[in-house]
């Protein structure tokens, strides 16, 4: 097989997988920010929890209960429990985080391959190896 035909058929094949990449990519994105969201809602959630767990403890009972109702909350016990619960939390949305920086990273590699395969192969189609011209008189 020709060189030529090769890279047309690369070319083609590029062509039809550029718009399957270029939805991952985009896919990639939008999982990337909803990950990174959640992660920052799970951060906001163990530092508020923390920050209360701490003002509970330095105060005395009476005035511990009324605050901890204030977060539908019945007792010390209730607060250090959805505190572990939201640390677990945090802890399965950041590795889900890196995940997807993962899959977005992979995402933009190929998609970038592709675009970049696609130039190249556009360029030596256009300038390298042109069409050969006729040599003989035009007919109608």
């Amino acid at each position: 097989m020709k060189w030529k035909a090769l890279i047309k058929w690369a070319a083609v094949a590029v062509s039809i997988v550029m718009p399957f990449a270029v939805t991952s990519m985009a896919s990639s994105f939008v999982e990337n920010g909803m990950a990174h969201a959640t992660l920052r809602s799970s951060e906001d959630e163990v530092r508020r929890l923390t920050e209360l767990d701490g003002d509970i403890r330095s105060l005395p009972p009476a005035q511990a209960s009324t605050i901890l109702s204030r977060h539908r909350l019945s007792s010390a016990g209730d607060l250090t429990n959805r505190l572990a619960v939201a640390r677990g939390d945090l802890t399965i949305a950041g590795a889900e985080f890196v995940r997807s920086t993962a899959r977005l990273r992979c995402a933009l590699v190929v998609g970038f391959l592709c675009v970049a395969i696609a130039s190249w192969a556009a360029v030596t189609l256009a300038v390298v190896w042109p069409r050969s011209r006729r040599t003989g008189p035009a007919t109608a």
